[in-house]
């Protein structure tokens, strides 16, 4: 009753059997098992729910009295993570759940990018595995380099960097998650910082035959940002346009001052579009949707979720919507940088 006050849904039950049953019954996220209980002591119920939950797929914490230390190594031994003694601290039981239930949080996290990691690594490496083959059977010793040679280091350089990319995000995240990652600001002119990241990504658009370009904003767009972070969200958007653009056609990008208060920074791809139910998700961590880019691509689907913090750490906000011309259109505003007005001189 006590854990239903604090905003836990939670079940008791009276015996070790029951406890397995509503197991089987339920999905739970944390069990506290008592190890005096009639029928199977809580040692041979944890030894029962250690053959089907590993110690992060179901935290267990143990309660005991203050003088069965031997019971606790017992209960450690069988696979149980932490314990609180009897009679139970509310505070002191409430603080070890959060602490489990944010660390079972952060191994899913691990685990499913870990899953979507070594899947979208998977083609770029068999890539550079494959052309680095053919580039020694082609390659005489002493010999210039060929147009077909430079093609395929060319490819390696590409394939490469989206494996970097993967790993960059992978980092990013946890730091963000940690709350490790700090903004280093500036004054930057947008204008000139979106213009840099566009000309960057000439060369990835160009090797699917697609036209980049950029509309400035009339007036300087001056915003107080860390231009690292920015470049980081550029880029992400960028990739994302280029990704699902069909082969031949135009990606635009643009800077607006709004209101004088505003910098809006949009991003139009010449792809599908996005359906109701992508929408929904697309900035989701490990948010996946239904589509892959014209040319197969896919990428880490965590890079728009990073574009997304990096965005609120600015006190900025992000967002999509489909083109009524076609294509969808990504875009993010921060707040206009003001400079302060200089001091009046009394007399």
């Amino acid at each position: 009753m006590r854990l239903r006050r604090s905003g836990y849904h939670a079940r008791g039950v009276f015996s070790g059997p029951q406890a397995l049953k509503a197991l089987e019954e339920e999905t739970f996220d944390l069990v506290v098992l008592d190890i005096m209980m009639p029928e199977m002591d809580g040692i041979e119920v944890l030894k029962e729910i250690r053959k089907r939950y590993s110690l992060s797929d179901l935290p267990v914490i143990m309660a005991t009295a203050k003088t069965e230390s031997a019971d606790m190594v017992k209960a450690f031994e069988a696979g149980a993570n932490d314990y609180v003694t009897k009679p139970i601290d509310l505070w002191v039981l409430l603080a070890r759940i959060q602490v489990h239930l944010k660390l079972r949080q952060l191994t899913k996290e691990k685990d499913e990018f870990l899953a979507i990691a070594s899947h979208d690594l998977k083609n770029p490496l068999n890539n550079i595995h494959g052309y680095a083959k053919l580039l020694l059977m082609i390659a005489k010793q002493g010999e210039p380099v060929t147009e077909e040679m430079r093609t395929m280091l060319e490819r390696i350089v590409r394939q490469s960097h989206l494996m970097l990319r993967i790993i960059v995000d992978f980092l990013d995240y946890h730091a963000l998650q940690e709350g490790a990652l700090t903004l280093a600001r500036e004054v930057v002119n947008l204008n000139d910082l979106v213009r840099e990241c566009v000309n960057e990504h000439a060369a990835s658009a160009a090797h699917k035959v697609l036209s980049l370009e950029f509309t400035p904003s009339a007036e300087p767009a001056l915003v107080n940002v860390d231009p690292d972070r920015i470049r980081q969200v550029l880029y992400n958007l960028l990739s994302n346009a280029i990704k699902f653009s069909e082969r031949g056609s135009v990606i635009r990008t643009w800077v607006e001052v709004k209101d004088s208060d505003v910098v809006r920074v949009s991003v139009r791809d010449a792809g599908p579009g996005l359906r109701p139910e992508d929408r929904a998700k697309v900035f989701e961590k490990f948010g996946r949707t239904g589509s892959v880019g014209t040319a197969g691509e896919r990428g880490s689907s965590i890079g728009l979720s990073i574009a997304k913090r990096f965005v609120e750490m600015h006190d900025g906000r992000i967002g999509c919507e489909n083109h009524p011309e076609g294509g969808a259109v990504f875009w993010f505003e921060l707040p206009a940088h003001r400079a302060a007005a200089p001091a009046v001189e009394q007399s």
